[in-house]
């Protein structure tokens, strides 16, 4: 299990996550004047993000958890999205 702090609307919230992802190997050739180019690099594919419990950071400086259900569909692509970003700045 992982974490990701991040602010959703305005609030901080500290976010438990599991991630199924694995590295590609990517491969392009291409014709250059005239040579053959070919480039390889690795890219991560994100298969599944399953958000395990929420923290709220409360005004007192304390983490609370809340329901996963508090999050709207928009703030869980939100969290979803700097995941993946996470987990591609890692790599």
């Amino acid at each position: 299990m992982d974490e990701i702090d991040i602010e959703i609307r305005g609030k901080s919230f500290c976010i438990q996550y599991d991630a199924d992802w694995h590295l590609m190997e990517c491969e392009s050739s291409s014709d250059c004047g005239d040579q053959w180019v070919t480039e390889s690099w690795k890219e991560v594919r994100v298969e599944e993000i399953q958000i395990v419990a929420v923290f709220y950071l409360t005004d007192s400086e304390e983490y609370k958890e809340i329901p996963i259900n508090s999050l709207s569909k928009e703030d869980i692509m939100i969290v979803n999205d700097a995941i993946e970003q996470q987990i591609n700045d890692e790599q």
